[in-house]
């Protein structure tokens, strides 16, 4: 299975998001910042390239978009305080769950809960989830201070995002990288790891991890040092997750 997780600013660039997507070759893609009015158009064109399925969580102001080419189904909300900030699905095709974060920023937005807030929910959550197939991803907005960022920066709610790899969650990168350094959001020059992916205790180690800037001639995100082939889609890079898991037998009359 190959999944991608990728904040895609707002989605405004709808053609260019659908032909990375398409580029990529995701069984499932979840997008984060998906504004609403970006949603439709995008979801229109992923639909014609095979991403017939799908689920979303998107307000004006952002929000998740989850492609999919097998039937994807809604696990509720499970009481999030942001509802915009997080999507929860099973996979019957793939026998597991994904549930997408769009973590807060440290300065609360309009009348968003507290980083801090979400975090305190978030872990509880994710705890109820640890024993079960679970794939954990998105823009988490928070990394380990020193490991996932400059050594000069240091991240917001680090030890929740820490409660979670204590608490049973696996760092998907990290398995593979244990010393990797590479990054999801460059700003200035610097660069930073807050998109991740996380495997709950149901879930082998993956056999493929990467941050992809560049697919096919597509500049995805913004890397320090930017190819001059035109602007990039989004400031982030795609996470691009391959696992060793096999489809379950689908219903007659399901895609294949």
């Amino acid at each position: 299975m190959k999944l991608i997780s990728w904040n895609i600013r707002g989605g405004r660039r709808h053609s260019e998001v659908v032909d990375a997507v398409r580029a990529l070759g995701p069984d499932v893609a979840v997008l984060v910042d998906c504004k609403a009015r970006h949603m439709e158009p995008i979801a229109a064109k992923a639909a014609d390239a095979g991403y017939t399925y799908r689920l979303e969580s998107c307000t004006d102001y952002t929000g998740i978009l989850m492609l999919s080419l097998h039937p994807l189904t809604s696990a509720g909300t499970d009481e999030a305080p942001i509802e915009h900030r997080w999507l929860h699905a099973v996979s019957d095709h793939w026998g597991l769950e994904i549930a997408a974060v769009y973590g807060p920023l440290p300065k609360t937005i309009g009348a968003e809960p507290k980083m801090s807030e979400f975090w305190n929910w978030l872990v509880p959550a994710c705890d109820r989830m640890v024993d079960r197939r679970v794939i954990l991803c998105g823009d988490f907005n928070t990394g380990i201070s020193e490991i996932d960022g400059p050594a000069d920066f240091r991240f917001t709610c680090v030890s929740q995002f820490r409660d979670l790899e204590t608490h049973g969650w696996k760092d998907a990168y990290r398995e593979l990288h244990p010393g990797g350094r590479s990054y999801s959001w460059w700003h200035n020059g610097r660069g930073f790891r807050v998109d991740h992916c996380m495997l709950s205790r149901g879930l082998t180690a993956p056999f493929g991890v990467a941050y992809i800037d560049q697919i096919a001639g597509i500049r995805l995100g913004l890397p320090p040092i930017a190819p001059a082939n035109g602007s990039a889609i989004s400031d982030h890079s795609a996470l691009v997750l391959d696992l060793q898991v096999a489809h379950r037998d689908v219903a007659v009359g399901n895609r294949q």
